[in-house]
């Protein structure tokens, strides 16, 4: 009997053991598609500019190309959450393997450049879904370091891109497309194992005749928000090309600013966790929300690639704080049986977003300038934080939640 104690703690040390093992797996397999998706966007979305002006588009040309693949993407997420939501043997998972092997196949295809912009817009929202359904099934995965990789690998592949583009030209973006959607589908093989089909895919039949918006008002208001915010966001992003050169800069700066963005999320997003324990995600996205403005102010003031360096490292606060924040927020706000569709509405603000500012950024690059873009840009995240505030003291909101990443 004496031995029975010993027997028992160590019966959960090997528990806690693999249950360490099986975090760290989780977390490293979804890191990889975190990776592959936002390496994805860094070398075909970010560079769009440069391919597309090489191929003889002018600034209102990629923007209409762009909006209109944000528009066709916008189309896409919203119809693969009501399909999931209605087709029991479907879910997001699979989904996002099509979408994958398609960003794969597309990516060293010139002409199908258009199709590689429209799928990469949607792989966001399908990531986050596909994590999101597995951590509320039991999946000890934790989304915000997979998140904070995906943007290390946002950065490290956004400033490899400009340096290859700057020696060896603009077919380097294909060629790296190739390669990080071969990484995202390979994170997407591995973590199979923690997918558990259905357990937050399905809706109840209550949730879908009562009309989704009309029963989440405040979760409608946060969404204008983040449209507005996603504007702020794509107006820099998808214009960083002209911005540099209105600011003495090059490709190669393009790319380190790019980086830098990416790389400053990484930090706040692997200490998210112990963040969340301490301040309310309703103010956290608050605070994020307004940060948006800031960066595009300073981005206006800012006169050097130097001074946008600097600018670029404000989206510790902004981006890298709300996407973190948005999608765990979200998920305490609607029913459980709710999250693909939630999930896949917060996704779609950015296709939205993206679809008015390249619609209408190129315009205005083509007739006011760059600076006109930039105070823009500072209008909309102004917008899109008020939104935000209003979503959040709406009386019929609830009790706050805490984050997921909390736990």
């Amino acid at each position: 009997m004496k031995g029975l104690p010993t027997a028992v703690t160590l019966f959960k040390k090997d528990m806690g053991i693999m249950d360490k093992r099986r975090k760290i797996k989780a977390t490293a397999a979804y890191s990889l598609v975190q990776i592959g998706t936002w390496a994805y966007y860094a070398v075909i979305l970010s560079f769009a500019g440069n391919f597309l002006k090489e191929h003889g588009f002018t600034d209102s040309g990629v923007g209409l190309l762009l909006g209109a693949a944000a528009a066709v993407s916008f189309v896409l997420q919203i119809l693969f959450a009501e399909l999931v939501s209605r087709l029991k043997r479907l879910t997001m998972y699979t989904v996002g393997i099509a979408a994958a092997v398609l960003s794969d196949m597309t990516a060293l295809a010139i002409g199908c450049y258009f199709i590689a912009c429209s799928l990469l817009q949607a792989l966001p929202g399908i990531g986050n879904t596909i994590g999101m359904e597995a951590i509320e099934a039991g999946s000890p995965t934790a989304y915000s370091v997979a998140r904070g990789m995906g943007s290390l690998g946002y950065s490290i592949f956004a400033y490899v891109t400009g340096l290859l583009v700057a020696s060896l030209g603009i077919r380097m973006v294909s060629y790296l497309g190739l390669v990080v959607s071969a990484i995202m589908l390979a994170g997407l093989f591995l973590y199979s194992s923690e997918i558990r089909a259905g357990s937050a895919a399905s809706v109840t039949k209550e949730a879908r005749s009562g009309g989704f918006f009309r029963q989440n008002k405040a979760f409608f208001i946060f969404l204008i928000g983040a449209v507005f915010l996603c504007i702020n966001h794509n107006l820099i992003t998808c214009f960083l090309y002209r911005i540099m050169l209105f600011k003495q800069g090059t490709a190669a700066d393009q790319g380190l600013a790019a980086g830098i963005s990416a790389i400053v999320e990484v930090p706040i997003m692997f200490l998210f966790p112990y963040i969340a324990k301490r301040i309310p995600c309703k103010a956290l996205v608050c605070f994020s929300g307004l940060w948006f403005a800031v960066k595009s102010l300073c981005c206006f003031i800012v006169s050097t690639p130097g001074g946008m360096f600097v600018a670029s490292a404000l989206q510790i606060f902004s981006w890298g704080l709300y996407s973190i924040a948005a999608v765990d927020h979200v998920s305490k706000l609607v029913p459980a049986g709710e999250t693909v569709r939630a999930q896949s509405y917060l996704a779609s603000a950015a296709p939205i977003g993206g679809f008015i500012s390249m619609l209408c950024g190129g315009f205005i690059l083509d007739s006011l300038g760059v600076q006109a873009l930039l105070l823009i840009s500072t209008v909309c995240g102004l917008i899109g934080a008020a939104f935000i505030l209003v979503s959040v003291i709406k009386k019929d909101w609830g009790k706050d939640s805490n984050c997921l990443n909390a736990n």
